[in-house]
């Protein structure tokens, strides 16, 4: 379906400059190979309860990302939906009594 979708928004007339998008490409590739590596690291040292948080801080940093650098306004259906994951990681990160 993409394909199909993909084929047929594409011209003969357009261009693209694919010494600047394969660089870009490249150091997409680089730092995402980095970041996982670091963490698939943080996984071998700490518990996935520690990690997870961290992990869900996205839901946070990608509509402000969004925000300043797209003009991408927030919805109140998106800030309500990443409300509550956060708050179930509060809640699944809090620590709990042992008897």
């Amino acid at each position: 379906m993409n394909i199909g979708i993909g084929t047929l928004t594409f011209n003969s007339s357009s261009t693209v400059d694919f010494k600047s998008n394969i660089l870009l490409m490249s150091i997409t590739g680089v730092t995402a190979t980095i970041a996982f590596l670091f963490l698939f690291t943080a996984y071998s040292i700490a518990s996935p309860s520690v990690i997870s948080p961290f992990e869900y801080s996205i839901l946070f940093w990608s509509p402000l990302i969004g925000w300043l650098f797209f003009d991408e306004i927030p919805t109140v259906w998106t800030i309500t939906g990443a409300m509550l994951i956060m708050l179930g990681v509060v809640i699944n990160a809090w620590p709990t009594r042992q008897p």
